[in-house]
């Protein structure tokens, strides 16, 4: 059987599974043995075996099998991999946080803010606001494209798994990765009164947190300064 350690958001090797599995199926809609394997670093024989205890104890579910493309396009050139799903129940024992924004040049405020967002959960998931989106809002597309700044956030040790903002509704972000907590920085205060209009029904239960600044930083006064050294 499975063994996850809930108290005092302690962290057993298997938790580590379920965390470094919802990351995965968030951005690629599902997990496989490889792709858990390499995620957390451990072997495809030991991963294999804490997915059969997630199995057997209905944490995650079989939902295909992936066959590995040969040549000519056939599709029996190796061994199928199975994708995964986490269940209700495997996404209930993890408690994820959200947080977002432009992330257009990383400094230390960006840091503290993630350090402490990290901190209230077992998973943080990062949205990096779109190009579109930020032109709208600050009237500039930011110095940095969309592209380049989720690669940055993605590679921050504080961040589980960074998307993109969705083109639509910001509900939509909501729906797709049904957090526990959201975060919002000091700056986003106004956020408060959106998010708890979106979190409805089965989001309800949302927490929302607001960080305290760190004083002194920011991407305004770092582009403004770059400006004057020119």
């Amino acid at each position: 059987m499975i063994e996850i350690i809930m108290k005092n958001q302690k962290t057993s090797p298997n938790r580590e599974f379920i965390r470094k599995a919802y990351a995965l199926q968030l951005l690629n809609g599902s997990f496989s043995c490889p792709a858990l394997s390499e995620k957390t670093g451990r072997s495809c024989g030991y991963t294999s075996g804490i997915i059969r205890s997630m199995l057997s104890d209905g944490l995650a579910v079989c939902t295909r099998k992936r066959d590995v493309p040969g040549p000519g396009g056939s599709s029996l050139n190796g061994p199928p991999h199975p994708e995964y799903a986490l269940t209700t129940r495997g996404r209930s024992l993890i408690k994820v946080v959200l947080s977002g924004g432009v992330f257009d040049i990383i400094h230390p405020g960006h840091i503290h803010f993630l350090s402490w967002a990290r901190k209230r959960g077992d998973v943080l998931v990062v949205v990096v606001a779109r190009d579109a989106r930020v032109k709208k809002a600050k009237g500039r597309l930011p110095a940095n494209n969309e592209h380049d700044r989720l690669e940055v956030v993605s590679s921050l040790r504080q961040v589980d798994a960074a998307l993109l903002g969705s083109e639509g509704s910001c509900s939509d972000t909501l729906e797709r990765v049904r957090p526990d907590v959201v975060c919002l920085g000091h700056d986003q205060k106004k956020d408060i009164r959106w998010t708890r209009a979106y979190a409805r029904g089965p989001l309800s239960h949302i927490e929302i947190s607001v960080a305290t600044p760190l004083r002194g930083y920011s991407t305004s006064n770092i582009l403004d300064r770059c400006g004057r050294a020119r």
